[in-house]
């Protein structure tokens, strides 16, 4: 097809992997730097809406000016090209290039990333969302937006540019970071050799980590350094490597590829939990990575090893605590993975599935990705639509709250996707991998909408639900007491008040003695251990080996009285060895700091103890809601019988149902969230 006026986008594009002929004449008269009298580039509309713009970008010596075009084309008719994975940067701190003899403002990231990424003899066919995408435009936004997924899938290749150094030490060099990664892998994959399966690796605990030499501190100091770049903590990129088909890693000069990246990640989320935690690794892409390529790159499920059963909710949940410019995003970014889409019953998004087909169903999304829309009603639209196709209140355990979210402007019963900072590990999201059943295999009602003036203008979610008790006194676990519950010590800064063994405290509080001295005794202490760590020793329900866990719980109490204080009375030292002997305390230390992590443990009025949410206090109410895996905390309103909901919690002794007796059910109430 013929091209139009070089001072416009071009209308279509031949299919061929060859610069088109009446560019190759404008390359020459764009290598000049940008001045005055260059007119400012203006988009033009896309002249279909499975159109796509790509950039080819001229070739150049070092620091030369950028030149480029920009070419529209059917996404199912592009030629090959290379898609950028960037963050933007500072909107405020631009640099121009030219584009089509017309001078073109981009970032300062991005501007670097094009010179990284130029040839210096060739050109190279390149989509850049902030470029190729009228950013301007709305309804073009919300148009490429739903072709994003399909942009990175049929890319030959993505490439991550994590900027010219490393943001947060720039004497660190990057390829030494790339360097200690493909080393740790080495070792790794020796031990899986050694020990015959990955899963068989033994964990590195906290005593590794005393005995780490100051050259392997500093290495992983510089790794973590890496992982701390912007770009692993924004929502818009995960989907970009999670679809691609081959991606690169650039930092400066140095690159490494995703699958190296990949293998790292999830050998640290095995046995190397005590390193990323110790060194504050950024690890958070990683489950998302695995969620897309699961299910749209079979080639990598052996690697993966994700389960089939995936859910579009739990990657929002995976990715609440990265980071987004606009709170939309949060769902928005990831409309391009299949579990967005709304297939029809019994044929939904499964592991193996071919992304291109899926794609080319035309299969509506379960939200439409429109930027007109408020927060509020973004997130309640999407949480209605849950609610009602799943016909199950699923949904409610994803629920995560700050004390001041909870009187925000949005229902309570609307999980939050826009929480960075919050890292709390769920209880009753994976009901295939849990053995809670707090409501005893019940069913739910349908999801009930209630309107009333009387809720401010706020939808109200009526549900059935039996009362558990309402609680008298709270401990809430602060960021330095997930740190005090490890051997190690921290830095945390001078002035601190927050005791050095919180197991130790609460205990205290809770029973005013520390020592064994009865079987009664033995039974709430190990009710206590099992709570701190939400009944689970490693990936087990504790309740399975209940002697083991008691060991371990002993063993960890006796070196962290050793560790941290305070000192157990010497009378009682022989009964505390032979209570923790055979036990792992390093087993218990990684459980408790998994749970207790953005948790308040409580005591309610009957002298029940459990793990609630963050902001638990005294006068909330344990409820059980009929068809939920795990009971919750809701906050009373001045409305009878009207709620806001904090989040799950788990009670010991009622998460096997134990509460669902018979002599119960005519308890069973309808309450309503607000």
């Amino acid at each position: 097809m013929s091209l139009v006026h070089p001072d416009h986008d071009v209308d279509l594009c031949p299919v061929r992997n060859d610069l088109p002929q009446d560019i190759i004449g404008l390359e020459s008269k764009a290598l000049s730097p940008p001045c005055p009298e260059y007119l400012s580039y203006q988009y033009q509309p896309l002249p279909r809406e499975d159109c796509i713009r790509l950039l080819w970008l001229f070739p150049g010596e070092d620091d030369k000016v950028l030149s480029c075009r920009l070419l529209s084309v059917p996404l199912g008719e592009a030629p090959p090209y290379e898609a950028l994975s960037y963050v933007w940067g500072d909107p405020t701190n631009t640099a121009e290039i030219i584009c089509g003899q017309k001078k073109l403002s981009v970032t300062i990231n991005l501007r670097d990333a094009l010179r990284r990424f130029r040839l210096k003899k060739d050109y190279r066919v390149l989509w850049a969302d902030a470029i190729c995408i009228h950013q301007q435009n709305i309804t073009e936004r919300k148009q490429q937006i739903q072709l994003m997924g399909m942009i990175y899938w049929k890319a030959d290749r993505v490439l991550v540019w994590l900027g010219q150094n490393i943001e947060r030490d720039k004497s660190i060099n990057p390829g030494d970071a790339f360097a200690w990664i493909r080393e740790y892998n080495r070792i790794f994959h020796e031990k899986e050799k050694v020990f015959g399966d990955a899963h068989k690796v033994p964990p590195i605990t906290s005593d590794d980590l005393a005995q780490l030499t100051e050259s392997e501190v500093d290495r992983w100091e510089a790794v973590s350094a890496l992982l701390s770049n912007p770009w692993f903590g924004r929502v818009w990129v995960m989907q970009e490597v999670g679809l691609a088909a081959d991606a690169l890693f650039f930092c400066g000069d140095a690159e490494i590829e995703a699958i190296e990246l990949l293998e790292f990640f999830l050998s640290l989320l095995g046995s190397g939990q005590a390193l990323y935690d110790h060194f504050s690794l950024n690890l958070s892409q990683v489950n998302i990575w695995t969620e897309y390529w699961t299910i749209t790159r079979p080639e990598y499920m052996s690697i993966a090893e994700k389960s089939p059963d995936l859910s579009f909710v739990q990657i929002l949940a995976d990715a609440r605590h990265l980071n987004a410019t606009d709170p939309r995003d949060y769902i928005f970014a990831f409309l391009g993975h299949p579990t967005a889409m709304q297939f029809p019953p019994g044929q939904e998004a499964r592991a193996g599935m071919d992304y291109g087909s899926i794609m080319s169903l035309k299969i509506g999304l379960l939200i439409q990705p429109d930027y007109t829309k408020s927060v509020q009603e973004v997130y309640t639209e999407f949480a209605v639509k849950i609610l009602e196709t799943t016909n199950s209140i699923y949904l409610l355990s994803y629920i995560i709250h700050f004390e001041k979210s909870i009187e925000e402007n949005i229902p309570s019963w609307v999980p939050r996707w826009n929480l960075p900072g919050v890292y709390q590990n769920s209880l009753g999201t994976h009901p295939e991998e849990r053995y809670y059943d707090a409501s005893r295999g019940s069913c739910s009602r349908s999801p009930t909408f209630v309107e009333s003036n009387k809720l401010n203008g706020l939808s109200g979610l009526q549900l059935n639900a039996l009362f558990v008790d309402r609680i008298e006194w709270t401990y809430e676990f602060s960021a330095h007491d997930w740190a005090y519950f490890a051997f190690l010590e921290y830095d945390l800064g001078e002035g601190s008040t927050i005791y050095r063994n919180p197991i130790e405290d609460i205990w205290s509080q809770l029973s005013h003695h520390t020592v064994l001295t009865s079987d009664e005794e033995k039974n709430s202490l190990m009710a206590f251990g099992l709570t701190m760590t939400a009944g689970w020793l490693g990936d087990k329900p504790a309740e399975d080996e209940p002697e083991k866990f008691f060991r371990n719980f002993y063993a960890y109490r006796l070196r962290k009285s050793w560790k941290s204080g305070p000192r157990l009375p010497t009378s009682s030292l022989s009964h505390f060895i032979q209570a923790a002997r055979g036990g792992d305390p390093h087993r218990f230390e990684v459980d408790v700091r998994t749970y207790t992590k953005s948790r308040t443990f409580f005591r309610t009025q009957t002298g029940l103890i459990g793990l609630g949410p963050q902001p638990t206090k005294k006068g909330d109410v344990c409820f059980i809601l009929l068809g939920a895996n795990t009971p919750f905390v809701l906050r009373p309103t001045s409305l009878a019988s009207h709620y806001r909901i904090l989040g799950e919690v788990y009670v010991h002794g009622i998460m096997r149902g134990e509460s669902m007796a018979a002599e119960y059910s005519n308890k069973v109430e309808d309450i309503i969230l607000c």
